[in-house]
C-alpha cells in the first residue's frame, strides 16, 4: 500500500527528445573543424612541420592545439589522406623544388631526404616514386 502510495505521488520525469539536433552546436562543430583545417594547413605550409623526421600525429596535433584522434579524422575526411601521406605529400613537394633549384648539385640525394624530413634513403625513394612516378634521380635529370 506504502508503495503504491509513493507511487502515485512522484514527480514526473520528461525526457528530452535527442534526435532533435541543437543547431547552434552543430555550426559550433563545423567551426571547429574549419578552425583546425587551418590550423593544419598553416602548420604544414608556413610553419614547415614536415620538415621534422620525427614527427607523429601525437606531435602535430599537439601543434595544432587539438587531440591526436581529431586531427587523423579531419584528415581523413577533409584531405582523404592519412597522417603519414598528408605529410609526405608535403616532403615529395618540397624535395622536387629542392631537386629542380640550383642548390640540389651540392647535394646527394640521401642529404635532400633527410633535409625534407625522411628518415632514410630508401623510405624517401619509395615515397617519391609512389606520389611523382619515377625516382628523386630520374626527377633530377630530366
Amino acid at each position: 500500500l506504502f508503495v503504491g502510495y509513493r507511487g502515485l505521488h512522484q514527480k514526473k520525469i520528461i525526457f528530452k527528445d535527442v534526435s532533435v539536433v541543437n543547431p547552434k552546436k552543430e555550426n559550433e562543430v563545423n567551426f571547429n573543424v574549419e578552425e583546425i583545417k587551418r590550423r593544419i594547413l598553416n602548420a604544414m605550409e608556413k610553419d614547415e612541420i614536415f620538415l621534422n623526421d620525427k614527427l607523429t600525429v601525437y606531435e602535430f596535433s599537439k601543434f595544432v592545439n587539438s587531440n591526436s584522434k581529431y586531427v587523423s579524422s579531419i584528415l581523413n575526411s577533409e584531405f582523404k589522406q592519412n597522417f603519414a601521406t598528408f605529410v609526405n605529400s608535403y616532403r615529395i613537394e618540397k624535395a622536387k623544388k629542392v631537386l629542380k633549384s640550383e642548390v640540389s648539385k651540392n647535394y646527394t640525394i640521401e642529404a635532400i631526404s633527410e633535409m625534407v624530413g625522411f628518415k632514410s634513403k630508401s623510405a624517401f625513394n619509395n615515397a617519391f616514386k609512389s606520389f611523382v612516378g619515377k625516382t628523386p634521380s630520374a626527377y633530377k635529370k630530366g
